[in-house]
């Protein structure tokens, strides 16, 4: 008994040291403990001097990088403290970092870490969201950039500023729905909004169905019933759809406007001469010529509709002031060729060319030789094709013809009344002919 005490005491002694270990804790320096009324102090102290150095450098607009460094070093010590999230004071604080980032580039991206812890303490900013949209959309991070646009604007729907960037991010990923989307958007807030009904409008053109364009023209209108550029539009895409009497309307309504709009007397007299209505059309074209004379195209556009009239010389009488002000033009003598062309066309249908007609095609076929030799690439490739036609199917003089009429050097039927024998161009008969008199 008396051997075993000993063990028995030693026994309950290590028990006790035992569960002593078993509860010991490591100890933690919390730090101080402060009581509500101490925070609060601590917030309204640092805050207080925040935006004292804060004012004065937005009221001078003068963002140094040492007012920057005093300010965001009171801005650091009491934001932590803010855990009821009284105070969002990021944004004046990023605005600090981006302002320093001027002489300090090191801080260029401090200001979007500072949007984004604000983001995290306040998801319900739209601001901060705008933000961080604008930052990752310079960045060239565009996913990133439509998620805080998105939020921002989901935050707040009647701010057509958080919309906006996402109808450029769309139309640059090529989501063409989500675009139009967007700018439907935009314009629902803000209808006036020129920017976003121009990029609409090309959406729509370019992506879209034509009556949907037409639709966001017709509204453009609306809002802008002086704009003849939008009128002009509106007609063109009505011609483009083979509607020429909503396009000539459409037109005219651009001439009340501006009566003397080249592009819109232009289009008239396309949009006539659609409509077979070629009187009207040299109508237009000459309304032109009144003020622009020297307008070579527009004075061949008289000739072609002349032309069309089958009025050969009143033709070719725009024709020569065409080549008086372009002297050597290949669209001038490719459209002579055409008005020689369709006065034997016109004479020689339904029957078999006789010789006059024959002669007068050579005198068509000489005028496309001019102007295949021309400077001008368009009129040279349709001269040289017309060329070939005029030969391949034989409505050129042949030596047969020749022999049977060598002293017949002009058009002898009442058809061909019109030419002049003193004409320039008639020599394109003799020269045609040479060739089968060496």
């Amino acid at each position: 008994m008396k051997r075993i005490l000993p063990l028995l005491i030693l026994a309950v002694f290590l028990g006790c040291a035992v569960q002593y270990e078993l509860i010991e804790e490591e100890y933690v320096d919390e730090g101080p403990q402060w009581t509500e009324a101490q925070v609060d102090s601590i917030i309204r102290y640092n805050r207080m001097f925040f935006f004292d150095y804060y004012s004065q450098m937005s009221r001078k607009n003068e963002f140094g990088a040492e007012g920057c460094d005093r300010a965001l070093s009171y801005f650091w010590q009491y934001i932590e403290f803010d855990t009821a999230r009284k105070y969002n004071d990021y944004p004046q604080a990023a605005r600090c970092y981006i302002e320093w980032a001027k002489e300090d580039e090191l801080k260029a991206d401090s200001a979007r870490i500072i949007y984004e812890m604000g983001s995290e303490r306040y998801p319900d900013s739209d601001y901060l969201h705008n933000a961080l949209g604008i930052i990752y959309k310079n960045k060239g991070d565009l996913e990133r950039a439509e998620m805080h646009f998105t939020a921002a604007s989901e935050i707040d729907p009647a701010k057509a500023d958080y919309i906006i960037p996402l109808t450029e991010i769309y139309q640059e990923n090529l989501e063409w729905v989500k675009a139009k989307d967007a700018c439907e958007k935009v314009l629902a807030i803000d209808p006036a909004n020129s920017t976003i009904r121009d990029r609409m409008e090309t959406i729509l053109r370019d992506h879209f169905t034509p009556e949907e364009y037409i639709k966001a023209l017709l509204s453009k209108i609306e809002l802008e019933p002086e704009n003849i550029d939008i009128r002009i539009k509106l007609a063109k895409q009505y011609f483009d759809q083979g509607k020429d009497q909503e396009a000539k309307t459409t037109v005219e309504a651009a001439l009340l406007i501006d009566a003397n709009n080249v592009e819109a007397l232009e289009l008239l007299g396309v949009i006539f001469e659609n409509l077979q209505e070629y009187s009207s059309a040299i109508e237009a074209y000459k309304r032109i010529l009144n003020h622009s004379p020297g307008r070579v195209d527009i004075i061949l556009d008289v000739a072609s509709n002349y032309k069309n009239l089958k009025k050969y010389t009143s033709a070719r009488t725009y024709v020569l002031k065409a080549l008086e002000v372009s002297p050597g033009n290949g669209a001038a003598y490719l459209k002579f060729g055409e008005i020689y062309e369709a006065a034997a066309d016109q004479c020689s249908r339904n029957k078999q060319a006789s010789y006059s007609d024959k002669l007068v095609f050579a005198i068509a076929f000489g005028l496309f030789d001019k102007s295949a030799n021309s400077d001008d690439y368009d009129a040279r490739s349709n001269a040289s094709r017309k060329m070939k036609y005029l030969e391949n199917n034989q409505i050129l003089p042949q030596k047969s013809d020749w022999f049977m009429h060598q002293n017949d050097k002009l058009p002898t039927t009442d058809c061909y009344n019109w030419i002049k024998p003193g004409w320039s161009e008639v020599k394109y008969i003799e020269s045609y002919l040479k060739r089968f008199s060496g």
